[in-house]
């Protein structure tokens, strides 16, 4: 949970800062907490 707080805290800063729009914040978002993860530990992608 802390990583992702620090990491919601700081893209929102680049957005207020107008360093980055929303959608590229999202995307460095996903990113991180979904896309680097699951490819460095060779995860499948889950189906719902």
């Amino acid at each position: 949970m802390l990583a992702r707080e620090n990491i919601a805290a700081a893209l929102a800063d680049k957005v207020e800062q107008g360093a980055m729009s929303r959608e590229e914040a999202r995307a460095w978002a996903r990113a991180l907490l979904w896309e680097n993860p699951r490819a460095l530990y060779d995860l499948a992608e889950r189906v719902s």
